[in-house]
């Protein structure tokens, strides 16, 4: 018999008729992180960043199996083989900068780039970082949204003793890109500011969703134009 560790997680909240988020624990950390579920005009779900839900909770938007399992970069990659043991046939994919390493502990059928050519769905490498993390943008039934995995954080500040910890480190208090972040992607901070500024000049969004923190569908441009225009001044 198949069992999988299912931590707690939030009630699933539905964002959109398309567009459903769910945070789940990450262990005993006070860190968590969210999934997102987008569900295509033909109702079949596609998971971003996934947590292990129970079965009833599932069934909120899959009416049928999920056509693909996204491994957005090499951290989150939890309880991804949770639903590949639920839904077989669902694709197990990654974008193309974590392919090389992702595929070697997975049997990645895909790059998000190549699956994604008949859905409206972006993959997106900024200018000015280490081409380790890209985004996503989701265009569907006249919206558009950004899902950022690790790229940025928008976490409250946090209480308790891990949550001192993870504020001290600067991983809490507001939307941004962390201190950790910044180790990992190594900004080249005029170039990519400038590209995430033009960026969020060419398109109009309706939400941003993060993977660790709170999703943003109020005034989304301006919220990344105020992180990044400080620069250009």
């Amino acid at each position: 018999m198949f069992e999988w560790p299912v931590f707690p997680y939030s009630k699933p909240v539905e964002v959109s008729s398309w567009f459903w988020s769910v945070s789940g624990s990450i262990g005993k950390s006070p860190l968590t992180r969210n999934m997102a579920v987008v569900v295509t005009p033909a109702q079949r779900s596609i998971i971003f960043s996934a947590v292990a839900l129970h079965s009833v909770d599932l069934e909120r938007f899959n009416q049928q199996p999920p056509l693909f399992i996204v491994i957005p970069n090499t951290l989150h990659t939890k309880d991804a083989m949770y639903y590949k043991h639920l839904f077989p046939s669902a694709a197990l994919i990654c974008p193309q900068n974590s392919y090389a390493n992702l595929s070697k502990k997975f049997n990645i059928e895909a790059t998000c780039e190549e699956a994604f050519k008949n859905h409206s769905i972006k993959v997106i490498q900024p200018l000015g970082i280490k081409p380790v993390e890209a985004f996503f943008e989701v265009s569907q039934n006249g919206q558009t949204a950004a899902l950022f995995s690790d790229l940025f954080f928008n976490l409250p500040k946090l209480s308790g003793f891990g949550g001192a910890i993870l504020n001290m480190i600067g991983s809490t208090g507001g939307f941004k890109m962390t201190p950790v972040g910044k180790f990992f992607y190594k900004p080249q901070k005029d170039i990519f500011d400038r590209w995430m500024l033009e960026y969020c000049n060419s398109v109009v969004l309706d939400f941003i969703w993060v993977a660790h923190g709170e999703l943003m569908d109020t005034a989304p441009n301006e919220r990344l134009r105020q992180m990044f225009s400080k620069t250009l001044q």
